[in-house]
């Protein structure tokens, strides 16, 4: 129900990656024929229509028409959650104008996990993907020098892995291992990786394996 902005380029699966942060300053404001909840974040209020919220969250779904309190209060306050990190996600959710950028994505990721938005997710997925391939073809601005590559592409692997991406997960995959060991892994995928992820290889060798693997496809080791 999300009508995210990108220049040159209005489908919602390409999502054109931005270099700055550009969110607008609509609020959610109250509108009698519309809103029926209201969502209070560090203070602030956000006037939302619950059906929308229902549609797309099976949590909000669960919260609004199951036994919980939530179901017959006409406010609700999210101590713990940044105002504008929340205000964007649900500007995914409803048809609000936005602009996804990789700064972005690591507020919203969280929420659309924790609410389980899928479409939230899969257009996140979408511009992490996009963003990848630019980076991977050495498209200016995007690729910038090869440790901010590697650690774009270990930041998806990471994202995919623990947020259920799974294109995303075996794209970054993919490009992170030796073709042998591949096949070995998308075989294996969810349970090798979750191993993968909780050694100190991943977080530490892995790093300074695959910038000594760039540099020698380069030619310079």
């Amino acid at each position: 129900m999300a009508f995210p902005v990108s220049p040159g380029n209005s489908s919602d699966s390409a999502v054109q990656p931005s270099t700055n942060l550009e969110l607008e300053n609509e609020h959610f404001d109250y509108d009698p024929e519309v809103t029926d909840f209201t969502l209070i974040v560090e203070d602030q209020k956000l006037h939302v229509a619950k059906v929308v919220l229902i549609d797309a969250s099976p949590v909000f779904r669960k919260m609004f028409t199951g036994e919980f309190k939530e179901k017959n209060m006409t406010e609700l306050e999210l101590p713990g959650k940044k105002y504008s990190s929340f205000e964007l996600f649900l500007r995914c959710i409803f048809p609000r104008e936005y602009t996804l950028t990789e700064t972005c994505i690591d507020d919203i990721l969280p929420l659309a996990d924790e609410y389980d938005v899928k479409c939230v997710l899969k257009k996140c997925e979408n511009w992490l993907l996009t963003e990848l391939e630019f980076k991977n073809a050495k498209v200016s601005p995007h690729y910038q020098d090869v440790d901010g590559d590697v650690r774009y592409l270990m930041k998806c692997l990471c994202y995919g892995a623990k947020y259920s991406l799974k294109e995303l997960y075996k794209k970054s995959l993919t490009m992170v291992l030796p073709y042998k060991l591949q096949r070995v892994f998308l075989r294996k995928s969810d349970r090798v990786m979750d191993m993968y992820l909780a050694t100190d290889k991943a977080n530490n060798n892995g790093y300074r394996y695959l910038v000594e693997r760039n540099e020698l496809s380069k030619g310079v080791l």
